[in-house]
């Protein structure tokens, strides 16, 4: 995945959620996606809505406030 904020791509292992070390909603949102080229430029990628209860919820992170839900495109990279 990659961040549209210039901070560049950010990997996880799937099932990192239950460690914490990722939002529930991402881990959720990404399992069902797939590595493969269908045509030459093909990258995969979903539309995530993450609602506040599979983000930060009423504690918010930074720049995210409380009970924010979380939407972006989210491309699945590979090397």
């Amino acid at each position: 995945m990659t961040s549209r904020q210039g901070l560049g791509p950010y990997g996880f292992d799937v099932g990192q959620s239950e460690k914490g070390s990722v939002l529930k909603g991402l881990d959720i949102g990404v399992k069902g996606m797939r590595v493969g080229v269908q045509k030459r430029f093909f990258v995969p990628q979903r539309l995530l809505i993450v609602p506040p209860e599979l983000a930060y919820g009423s504690k918010g992170v930074q720049e995210i406030p409380p009970n924010a839900t979380i939407e972006g495109i989210f491309y699945f990279l590979w090397s």
